[in-house]
């Protein structure tokens, strides 16, 4: 008996330790260990908590939860509530493992998430069902979940707003993802549609071996390719430029699993460094223009003055000796050679928009048809001009020589580019522009325009030659046979006329030069005839000649006193003020430089015109300031006659002045 209650007390004693063990171990564990039975009323009943877990986790009281299992339902948060009800009647009803996450709302107010598991005990027939199981504080996974998602659909969201295409492949080069932009520009509605897939199932063969290669650089070398920039044709058959960034992708073991890529649309900025390539080229030539300016009109002065004596004494020569003297063919080519150095000088200023103009309003049919006969002069009997006017053309405004100068110099050069026999064609048009069309061609306005152009079918230009072919001295042809800038100056006196010049040629096809000059309301001038005529002789009248130049002084004096007209000479404005107030009779005629120290040639006419109120004034200058010209424009009721000119040109200039009224 005694060995009996000793083995008797041991147990007591092995199951009071076990229980202990238990216990402790039961509030170790970061969970809430429990047991439960179904009671006769069909609720549920605590008979067991681990105190500890009960305390930290639900912030309840172990004692009372035994004796009342509601305290658990009053803390399950308001939203679950109803769920967790449910699913624990369920899970009673069938006998079943009952799993759920559930919110609760503590006596302190924390809210907290918990994972409930529970199984079913076996017992015998009639014995209350007892369940065992555990809660789980996971309010750190579940805010690391949120969190997860937060940052899920914050990657999301960037990738679908961002301004840019990405997308990412396997090592295989087969599409794992992308953003919506990607899918659509790769012609699919949704990101989904493009997983799985490869670039050849994607874009045109030649596109996707372009992609494909770039991607097996980027893996089998392990380096980035950044900002790589293609001109690709997209799936509807425009074509795009894309800038591409692909880096390589890693697992955890570092090794390459693929790569990422993101693309842009670069569309837009490749037009906006084009308009801006365009307008650092418009700037560069303006800047050019304006340095041939400068150039040209410091030179034109005194050059043009030297050219007039050689001009006038050449011509004075020519005619006091007999027509077949032996000298006449050298003073032929010495008048050759200056009225060639003229042209380069008027060229120059044309080119850079300083030439003095004086605009009329024209018919251009009429203009262009009385200089025909000149200009198949020009040409030759190789070449046929053929000669295209339209009907009922607007009136322009611009100076007659200026179009005379457009239409010899574009037909020179017509003909030089045929070889041997050939056609040119001269026609005129009018066309209207409206806003959409000039975006298309920088520098012209909408309006209406009336055009000429001029065809011809001889060599063409390659295209690296027509990007330079309005360049001043710029020329294709041998040394000697031309200077460069008979296109140059035909680019300047449109622009000087507010026009636009558009040129087209392939090699072996021919040139076309189009012009658009604006449109002008107004009443067009007679067509003078431009044939030359004899010197037209004076009347006694009296001319007051003023220049700084004593070489043109005295050739002028002589050929006006040879046309019979009284002459007065003054070296400076000063000595013309005190001639012409000392002169007794009435002067009739002041000519006079522009451009003279201390005093410019219309500050003189203004002062003198005091005198005499009826004084007509003629300009003469070889390259005139704005004393006269405003922007290269005559003020109205101006007379000028630039230099260096013919004896015949000044004759002609100074009788029509005189007969002009005042």
């Amino acid at each position: 008996m005694k060995n009996e209650r000793h083995n008797f007390s041991g147990v007591e004693k092995a199951l009071l330790e076990n229980q202990q063990r238990y216990e402790r171990m039961a509030n170790t564990v970061p969970v809430m260990l429990y047991d439960s039975f179904i009671a006769s009323d069909r609720t549920s009943r605590f008979f067991y908590v681990a105190p500890g877990p009960c305390r930290e986790i639900l912030e309840l009281d172990p004692d009372a939860l035994l004796k009342d299992m509601s305290l658990v339902w009053d803390i399950v948060h308001p939203d679950d509530l109803a769920r967790f009800y449910q699913e624990d009647i369920v899970a009673n009803k069938i006998g079943k493992e009952f799993l759920s996450e559930v919110r609760i709302i503590t006596p302190s107010g924390q809210l907290k998430w918990l994972l409930v598991n529970s199984k079913p005990n076996p017992s015998k027939p009639g014995e209350p069902l007892v369940w065992s199981g555990y809660l789980q504080d996971i309010t750190a996974r579940k805010q690391a979940e949120e969190k997860l998602r937060e940052s899920q659909s914050l990657l999301h969201s960037i990738l679908e707003n961002i301004p840019i295409r990405v997308f990412w492949k396997d090592i295989d080069l087969n599409y794992l993802g992308c953003n919506t932009a990607f899918a659509r520009s790769a012609g699919r509605s949704q990101p989904e549609d493009v997983l799985g897939k490869s670039d050849f199932q994607m874009c045109w063969k030649d596109q996707a071996e372009v992609f494909r290669y770039d991607d097996k650089q980027v893996i089998d070398s392990e380096i980035p390719k950044i900002g790589t920039e293609k001109e690709v044709i997209t799936p509807d058959g425009k074509t795009t430029w894309i800038r591409t960034s692909k880096v390589p992708m890693y697992n955890k073991r570092k090794k390459v699993i693929g790569m990422l890529g993101i693309d842009e649309d670069i569309s837009d900025q490749k037009k906006e460094e084009e308009e801006k390539a365009k307008l650092e080229a418009q700037l560069h030539q303006s800047q050019k223009i304006e340095s041939v300016g400068k150039l040209a009109g410091g030179v034109a002065h005194d050059y043009n003055n030297m050219l007039s004596i050689i001009i006038g004494y050449a011509e004075l020569a020519q005619m006091k000796l007999d027509s077949a003297h032996a000298i006449q063919e050298n003073l032929k080519q010495i008048l050759s050679a200056a009225n060639r150095s003229r042209d380069i000088t008027r060229q120059l200023l044309a080119f850079a928009r300083k030439q003095t103009i004086d605009p009329k309003i024209l018919d251009l049919n009429a203009s262009i048809e009385s200089t025909l006969k000149l200009l198949r002069n020009l040409l030759g009997e190789n070449i046929d001009l053929n000669w295209k006017p339209q009907n009922g053309l607007w009136p322009v405004k611009m100076d007659p020589s200026q179009l005379d100068q457009i239409l010899a110099n574009l037909c020179i050069n017509a003909r030089d580019a045929i070889i041997d026999v050939g056609k040119l064609i001269v026609e005129t048009g009018k066309i209207h522009f409206d806003q959409a069309q000039c975006d298309a061609l920088p520098g012209l306005v909408p309006g209406d325009y009336v055009t000429l152009t001029i065809s011809d079918d001889g060599c063409g230009m390659e295209p690296e030659i027509l990007d330079q072919i309005f360049e001043p001295f710029f020329t294709t042809k041998q040394v000697g046979e031309g200077t460069g800038l008979g296109l140059a100056m035909v680019y300047g006196v449109v622009k000087q006329n507010n026009g636009y010049i558009d040129v087209s040629s392939e090699p072996g096809e021919g040139t076309s030069i189009k012009i658009y000059l604006p449109r002008h309301v107004g009443q067009v001038m007679e067509v003078p005839d431009k044939a030359l005529g004899s010197i037209p002789q004076g009347h006694g009248e009296t001319v007051l000649l003023v220049e700084d130049e004593v070489g043109i002084l005295k050739l002028a004096a002589t050929q006006l006193k040879a046309w019979n007209y009284h002459v007065i000479v003054a070296n400076s404005p000063s000595e013309a003020l005190i001639v012409a107030k000392a002169y007794p009779g009435e002067i009739d005629l002041l000519v006079t430089d522009v451009v003279m120290p201390m005093m410019n040639g219309r500050e003189l006419a203004d002062r003198l015109q005091l005198m005499y109120p009826q004084l007509r004034c003629l300009y003469m200058s070889g390259y005139a300031e704005n004393a006269i010209a405003h922007h290269g424009v005559l003020d109205k009721g101006i007379h000028f006659i630039p230099k260096p000119f013919s004896g015949q040109e000044f004759g002609v200039k100074v009788r029509k002045v005189l007969d002009s009224a005042i």
